[in-house]
Parts: structure tokens; sequence; C-alpha cells
């Protein structure tokens, strides 16, 4: 049998792809690059997602793909709290996951887009538009994502799987999940 075959294999990989969703987050987020703010300039925009089209899509890839090691992480967070007695927590961070995972692929879908082939179509408004829209989708992501790191927190902490330490950390990282969304 085939060490790529073992359930432990394929436990302990599900179990670092929240690990992997944050290593690959920071660098798809780099060659993304910074974003025009709310109400930029149509010359910021068309240099941005016209300009830097190559990278944005390249981007928009490793984002979709890194979006799978998120739900992965979830499921594996989930079957850990549900084997602990806690699974409404699980419950929660599943339905926190999905919902984070919609908009975050909107965002990215939205991005693509105006990188693909609307920023080099000269409709102003309408890339004017769909660059606040995706910040829009920033501040929005906030919510589910405090959600999904609170009921991790709360589930682990509930169950006795983490400390009165960590459970304070994360604790407050949920809520400045919520307060970390820019401000346009």
């Amino acid at each position: 049998m085939s060490t790529y075959t073992t359930p432990a294999f394929w436990e302990r990989l599900w179990r670092t792809s929240g690990l992997q969703f944050v290593v690959l987050f920071i660098i798809a987020s780099v060659i993304y690059g910074s974003q025009p703010p709310v109400g930029a300039s149509p010359e910021a925009l068309v240099a941005f997602y016209h300009g830097h089209r190559t990278w944005i899509l390249i981007a928009a890839f490793l984002s979709g793909l890194n979006l799978l090691n998120l739900l992965w992480f979830t499921a594996a967070l989930r079957t850990t709290l549900a084997d602990a007695g806690q699974d409404g927590w699980g419950a929660a961070a599943t339905a926190a996951s999905a919902a984070f995972g919609a908009l975050f692929l909107l965002q990215i879908a939205v991005g693509a887009a105006l990188a693909y082939s609307i920023a080099g179509s000269g409709v102003i408004l309408l890339m004017s538009g769909l660059n606040d829209f995706t910040w829009a989708l920033v501040v929005l992501m906030s919510f589910p994502r405090a959600m999904l790191i609170m009921s991790g927190v709360f589930g682990l902490w509930r169950a006795g799987l983490i400390s009165n330490a960590l459970f304070t950390a994360g604790s407050q990282s949920s809520c400045s999940a919520c307060w970390a969304a820019p401000r346009g």
C-alpha cells in the first residue's frame, strides 16, 4: 500500500492546508499587487487592470486553487470538532467557509474579468463600479472570515484542544478580522 493512499496521509494534508492557505494567500496577494482604491481615477484603473493584466490573471488562478486549501482545512476542522463533541461549532465553521468562499470566488472573478477584457474595452463607468464592488466584497468577507476563525477557536477551546492563551489570541483575531477591512 502506498503512503499516499493511507487515510493518515490525507488527514495530515487536510490539516496542514490551513497553513498552505495563508502562505499561498500572501504569495497571490504580492503577485496581484495593490488594487486602486474606491473612487480611483480612470487612468489608475486602466494602468492597474490593463497594465498588470498577466499578474492579475496569475494571482486569480492561484487564488482559485488556494480556495480549495481553505475548504479542505475547514473539512478537517469540522471532523476534529465533531470527534470532540463540538458539532455545532464545526457546522458553523462549514457555513462560514462556504460564505467566505463564495464571496472570495466572486471577488476573484470580478478582478479577473476586469483584467481580462473590461479594462481594455474603455468602459470607464463599468470598470470603476466593479473596482468599487470588489472593495465592498472585501468588507462583506470580513463577517464570514470572523465567524470562521471564531467557530474554530471557540470549538477547539470548548473541546479542550487549545489553551486559554491560544483561545485569547484566536478570539482577538476573529474580532480584528471584522475591523481589518480597508476603509475607502
